[in-house]
């Protein structure tokens, strides 16, 4: 009897070993998958900041791309505005210089060089030139309007015998008299009589320079205040160099 209860004894011992060895292979293999999952965990959040890093240096290069467009966006419009104010510059200096304040002499020569006379220059005329300053901006959008519009004007050439930028101005000022309309006698683009200058073939005394003694308009005839036909629209003669309709 003595005998069984050792070997039943010897048997629980090793049956209490063996679960106990199992017990701890099996703690080994949780903390093993601890580590495990740690170590996918760590791996999983390195990739994340990664990720995170390469998303931040991306931003960061769009944003130097950017700033790049931005300045070079930035020394463009000041290179366009330089240029501006340079074109501006040399259309205010060819404005003074070709604008109206010809001198008699400098005016006779022009005359002469074109086939112009003194007779010309009609006494009843306030005086011999006459042009609108307009300022610079609105200065290029009068050409621009005249290149759009196909005006038969020139505004380099002086002197002028029509003051298209004073009409201009009115018309974009809204003044119902600042309106052209096609001449039926000759199909020919007519601007009002209001800005014509004394060089005009056609000057009347609805010009805002006309003095007393100018004529006037009957039918399609001009004629002066002591009945003399200046012109005649149905039978006119060669058009002068300055005429601008």
């Amino acid at each position: 009897m003595k005998d069984q209860h050792e070997k039943m004894k010897i048997a629980s011992n090793e049956k209490i070993k063996a679960a106990e060895l199992m017990a701890k292979q099996g703690d080994d293999a949780a903390k093993v998958q601890q580590t495990n999952q740690k170590v996918m965990h760590d791996r999983e959040k390195h990739q994340m900041d990664l990720i995170g890093k390469q998303a931040d240096m991306q931003a960061d290069a769009r944003k130097m791309q950017m700033m790049e467009a931005a300045q070079i966006a930035k020394q463009n419009d000041m290179a366009a505005r330089a240029s501006e104010r340079q074109a501006a510059a040399s259309l205010e200096g060819a404005a003074a210089t070709g604008a109206g304040a010809m001198s008699d002499k400098k005016m006779s020569e022009v005359f002469a060089q074109d086939g112009y006379t003194a007779s010309h220059r009609p006494p009843f005329a306030v005086s011999p030139s006459h042009r609108t300053q307009l300022p610079l901006l609105d200065e290029f959008a009068f050409r621009q309007w005249v290149k759009d519009k196909g005006v038969p004007f020139n505004p380099d050439r002086e002197p002028q015998d029509y003051d298209m930028r004073g009409f201009y101005k009115a018309q974009t000022q809204g003044m119902p008299m600042a309106a052209s309309a096609v001449n039926p006698v000759d199909q020919r683009m007519h601007y009002p009589d209001y800005w014509k200058t004394p060089l005009h073939q056609t000057f009347s005394n609805e010009s805002q320079w006309a003095g007393p003694g100018a004529p006037g308009w009957s039918g399609n005839q001009l004629i002066s205040p002591g009945g003399r036909i200046v012109y005649d629209e149905e039978n006119p003669p060669q058009r002068g160099p300055f005429d601008a309709q």
